[in-house]
């Protein structure tokens, strides 16, 4: 049976009504399958600023503050003055005071040791070197006599030599004393030699212990080096009074800081931005979970606390860099060994310190909490309706 024509079934105005259902239906399974939805997570993100140092954890009493808001600074300039002790010391004096009296009295100590070290190694050098000069004296005296034994010798030899000549004509007597005189002679010279050896062995080990004194006396500055160092870290690390400088050269940019103010640990105390770094970034704290699908240049949306998204919108931002391994923050994990939550953390650098509503300018100010929409995972509609399904398939 052949059909030119589809049926009408006017008699059944309800199939056309099936027919187009079902093409729709089978349309949307096809949309379903091919077509890929964003799932979208919060994350916590918070507003930094990469030129910025906070000088915070310092406690105690401001007692000074050197420089106020607005104000340039360079590296190492002073700030201001913390007294960290308010209690006295046991003559009555303030614990600062006592702590520097005390400090000042050990480096007095110190010196005094090394210097009545330094006067008897003084003299034991000054000792050597005298006797060194007198045995290079001996040693010169000595060289002149054994010149002088070489050349009586030489002429002993001449004359015994000359009387073996004439022996016939001369007494036995005297050639025997000319050759006893020459044998004497020479056994002085010996002996002068041996002396010069000793003396020569005396010169070095003279030598030997001026160089010890002297090694000695510069180990001796370096332990005073060392003991004034000490005595110092000593103070450092438990004097009352801190003096708190500045990291960077920049410019203060806030300060809560007035003399009397007791600034507690992990209080704010100044702000400092560095110099030409005046851009803010957006720093995400990015859960394990949710870290496979995001990649550098991916657009994020930034809901800020302060501004409900539903009246102020989302500003968007682009991801510059993400961290490859996990760092542990503060934070609530009751899993995680510590206390501490581990994040992955990506950073997306702000267009603009502000973003505009309705013709309306809004600063954006470093510190500012705000939420982040990610896209975590894509999904076809298929797959996101059916995921036990798809889970069995893929086993």
């Amino acid at each position: 049976m052949q059909f030119s024509q589809p049926p009408q079934f006017s008699d059944i105005p309800a199939r056309s009504i099936a027919y187009v259902a079902s093409c729709v239906v089978i349309g949307f399974c096809v949309f379903a399958f091919f077509c890929q939805v964003e799932l979208k997570k919060d994350v916590s993100a918070e507003i930094v600023a990469p030129g910025e140092v906070k000088i915070e954890r310092a406690s105690g009493l401001v007692s000074q503050v050197f420089v106020a808001a607005d104000t340039p600074v360079s590296v190492g300039t002073p700030l201001f003055t913390l007294e960290r002790d308010l209690s006295l010391a046991q003559d009555g004096s303030v614990r600062s005071h006592a702590w520097a009296r005390e400090q000042a009295a050990r480096l007095e100590t110190v010196d005094m040791r090394a210097a009545v070290v330094q006067r008897e190694l003084d003299g034991r050098i000054a000792s050597l070197t005298a006797t060194l000069a007198t045995r290079r004296h001996a040693q010169a005296i000595q060289q002149q006599e054994i010149a002088q034994a070489q050349l009586q010798i030489e002429r002993g030899a001449a004359t015994l030599a000359r009387l073996q000549a004439v022996a016939p004509y001369v007494e036995v007597d005297r050639i025997e004393r000319a050759e006893a005189d020459l044998a004497q002679r020479r056994t002085q010279l010996a002996q002068r030699r041996v002396r010069q050896g000793e003396i020569a062995t005396d010169i070095g080990a003279t030598r030997s212990a001026i160089d010890a004194a002297r090694a000695e006396l510069a180990r001796l500055e370096l332990e005073q080096r060392h003991d004034r160092q000490d005595v110092r870290a000593a103070f450092e690390k438990s004097r009352s009074t801190v003096v708190v400088a500045s990291p960077i050269e920049g410019v203060v940019s806030f300060s809560q800081l007035m003399p009397g103010r007791y600034l507690r640990d992990g209080e704010i105390a100044m702000t400092i931005s560095a110099t030409g770094q005046r851009r803010l970034q957006a720093m995400l704290r990015i859960p394990s979970r949710q870290r496979g699908f995001m990649r550098a240049g991916q657009v994020v949306r930034l809901k800020f606390d302060a501004f409900p998204y539903a009246r102020f919108g989302t500003l968007a931002v682009q991801l510059e860099r993400l961290s490859d391994n996990t760092v542990a923050s503060a934070g609530p994990a009751p899993d995680a060994p510590g206390g501490l939550a581990e994040h992955y953390l990506a950073y997306a650098v702000l267009p603009e310190p502000f973003f505009t509503v309705r013709g309306q300018r809004h600063e954006i100010l470093a510190g500012m909490r705000a939420t982040a929409a990610v896209v975590v995972e894509r999904r076809s509609i298929a797959e996101w309706l059916l995921p036990p399904l798809f889970e069995a398939m893929r086993g």
